[in-house]
């Protein structure tokens, strides 16, 4: 923050509004094909941009019927299917820190659990809806990070001295006992003493902060891509309230100024209707990288003809970062695929249209008649039932219906073609929405999902590249700005807390790298996939009960069976005694399997080797106990030896047993008598699928 009073009509805030007013201007005409492009989504499918103007489209258009059109909105269908699928996963961190050693890998875990925190606490899910929500609208949409000083509540806080000492002050206080009685004198009067307390007040910490601004909002310096721009503005409407608890005295005489122009409307985009801006200060987020003059870039709000605020800029890097549909090759903005379908949900609409006004055709047909010879002298066909037609006894032709033609099959078959157009366009067939219409095998389910995960590719690629840029300064905002300590709560996919951990900012460094794992975040269809991972089960090719319950734990089975976030939790506690050399008994109620897995995960890391023998000891010790008692050893834990079926399983009727009480192979569905098998009889068929059926459709 610049010190001193605030600066008013300086070069820099002339500068900063001069850049903005010619952005504004320049991206008007982009404006309004995005506001013609979310006005389709939303329904109003009849308007058209003309150069800066979205006109209804019966004026440009002499076949257009006014007045009469039927709207079957497939656009917000596809719209609502696609911000479904791609919100499918959450990413999933992996930090990397310039730091060599065991200090620097845990450190590394330690800064992805305090992202996942974030992700779970500092509004990142809506971000990210907000964000593609926008990119599938107008092409391209933005996720950030900044730190928010209104986020939380207000904290007291002490006053520091020069010598960064707590500063105290005296107080008189009543005087009570150990037993915390109230003190008297002998007269009966309450004693008072002189106490030291903390001198401070109430201030506005902050918290950390995920955001997507709307595109209408963004102003950056026209270059080819984002990356090489270099100015940035992000615009705000805010009460002048917030910005006086923000910034203080250097805002208390901002005025509201916000001019209709700056304000885009969806109803009429040329001749805004309405006074929004009597409470609202415009706010002018100006960014700019480094430069010769500024080394560590600039961040200036700008706030009527004031700067109210400035600082360095954060990791020398913008707060928001691009997420697009479909990038642009040789542009810094992206194209919505939905705006290549709205010329063809017109034409559905059209063909909508026409099947209404065939139908209203058929079910009131039109009359040809003598002229002059109805009695009343009607001139519109009664649509009551069983009403009666008089006619004139001097009428000598009596009153005909005529019969329209039909329409040809193809016309009939238009809109459903329509459709199946703007699921190709938009990447959201039914497979991948999760809605299997008709009969589909395995094969051809898994055909249809893998062309549409290609068509999601860049997007969820360029989704991934902005969660990485922002979480990496995420986690710079907190180490200039978060709590010295911070007690973090880790929850596991069901939602049960699983782990807490003490996190201090002061071990952060600058040089921090986030990796977001693509294929993770990318869309699946679960029954095809439950599907899937049940075939490997009946085939053997899964022989490991555990692993299949983990493969089936990412679905609502795997929430239903998921027992052993708290057995994970205690392998990771195990996992801290051990590696101070000290051993740790084992209990024969114990997930053995996931114990192990936890384990032996601890004893891959590269800094194994390096550990002292006696916790590789220690390690070896408590690993060979779990084995022993996955064995067989213990025989109090049958299932886990394998000599019995969990409970609530039904063995196989018809299998003879084998000695020690197993059934056969055959019968047990997979390599272990832990889970249920489907089509026992019928090995070589996939689970549930008729094979006649299947072949009759390609699979």
């Amino acid at each position: 923050m610049v010190a001193g009073k605030r600066v008013r009509d300086s070069e820099t805030v002339h500068e900063i509004r001069s850049f903005y007013s010619r952005l504004r201007n320049k991206m008007s005409p982009r404006h309004a094909q995005w506001v013609e492009t979310l006005g389709s989504i939303m329904g109003d499918q009849h308007k058209v941009v003309r150069g800066n103007q979205v006109v209804d489209i019966s004026k440009i258009r002499s076949d257009d019927v006014a007045g009469f059109r039927v709207t079957h909105n497939f656009l917000f269908q596809a719209y609502r299917s696609m911000l479904a699928v791609t919100l499918q996963n959450e990413p999933t961190p992996t930090v990397a820190l310039f730091r060599p050693g065991q200090d620097g890998r845990k450190l590394a875990r330690a800064c992805a659990r305090l992202l996942k925190f974030c992700y779970y606490e500092c509004e990142f899910r809506p971000s990210i809806k907000a964000a593609l929500s926008w990119a599938f609208s107008c092409g391209t949409g933005f996720v950030g990070a900044h730190w928010d000083m209104l986020a939380a509540d207000p904290q007291w806080i002490p006053d520091i001295d020069n010598n960064n000492e707590i500063v105290y002050k005296t107080k008189k206080e009543l005087l009570v006992d150990e037993d915390g009685e109230q003190m008297y004198s002998e007269f009966g009067t309450p004693l008072t003493g002189d106490v030291m307390v903390p001198q401070g007040g109430f201030k506005w910490l902050g918290d950390l902060r995920f955001f997507a601004p709307s595109p209408f909002d963004v102003f950056p310096e026209p270059v080819k891509n984002w990356k090489d721009a270099r100015r940035l503005v992000i615009r705000q409407f805010m009460e002048k309230d917030h910005l006086v608890a923000m910034y203080g005295d250097d805002a208390k005489d901002l005025v509201a100024d916000v001019n209709s122009r700056d304000f885009v409307h969806f109803d009429n985009f040329d001749d805004p209707k309405g006074d929004q801006s009597s409470k609202l200060v415009l706010c002018l987020n100006y960014y700019e990288k480094a430069t010769i003059n500024h080394p560590e870039g600039r961040y200036i709000c700008v706030a009527n003809d004031t700067i109210i605020h400035e600082d360095v800029l954060v990791g020398g890097r913008f707060p928001i970062h691009p997420v697009y549909d479909m990038e642009h090759p040789v542009g810094m903005w992206g194209e919505a695929s939905l705006r290549q379908a709205i010329d063809v949900q017109r034409n559905l609409n059209s063909a909508e249209t026409d099947l209404w006004m065939d139908r209203r055709m058929h079910a009131q047909p039109r009359l040809i008649v003598e002229q002059n010879s109805l009695v009343d002298g009607s001139t519109r066909v009664p649509n009551t039932p069983g009403a009666i037609i008089q006619v004139k006894p001097t009428a000598r032709t009596a009153p005909q219906f005529l019969s329209p033609p039909g329409l040809p099959r193809y016309i009939e078959q238009a809109p459903e073609r329509y459709q199946r157009t703007i699921e190709d366009i938009s990447g959201a067939h039914g497979i991948t929405k999760g809605n299997q219409k008709g009969i589909m095998s395995g094969r051809q389910a898994s055909v249809v999902l893998a062309a549409d995960r290609q068509k999601w590719g860049p997007t969820m690629k360029s989704l991934a590249r902005a969660v990485e840029q922002s979480s990496e300064l995420a986690l710079l905002l907190w180490k200039e700005n978060g709590p010295k300590e911070k007690s973090i709560e880790i929850y596991g996919p069901t939602g049960s807390p699983t782990d807490v951990q003490m996190f201090y900012r002061d071990y952060l460094t600058d040089s921090v790298k986030v990796r977001i794992e693509v294929s993770t975040m990318m869309p699946y269809n679960e029954e095809l996939r439950t599907q899937r991972i049940m075939e490997f089960w009946q085939l053997g090719a899964i022989k490991d009960v555990n692993q299949f319950w983990k493969l089936m734990r990412h679905g609502e089975m795997g929430q239903l069976m998921g027992n052993d976030e708290p057995s994970a939790a205690r392998a990771l506690h195990e996992n801290s005694t051990l590696d101070s050399g000290r051993n740790v008994p084992v209990e024969v109620h114990e997930d053995h399997a996931k114990h192990l897995e936890m384990h032996l995960e601890a004893m891959r890391e590269p800094d194994w080797y390096q550990k002292p023998e006696a916790v590789k000891s220690a390690y070896r010790v408590h690993v060979a106990q779990h084995q022993g008692l996955m064995q067989g050893m213990n025989p109090q834990n049958p299932v886990l030896s394998g000599m019995s079926q969990m409970p609530g399983l039904i063995p196989d009727v018809g299998a003879e047993p084998q000695p020690g009480g197993r059934p056969p192979a055959e019968a047990r569905g997979g390599g272990l008598n832990m889970a249920p098998s489907m089509n026992s009889a019928a090995q070589a068929s996939n689970p549930g699928v008729n094979r006649k059926m299947e072949s009759k459709f390609g699979g």
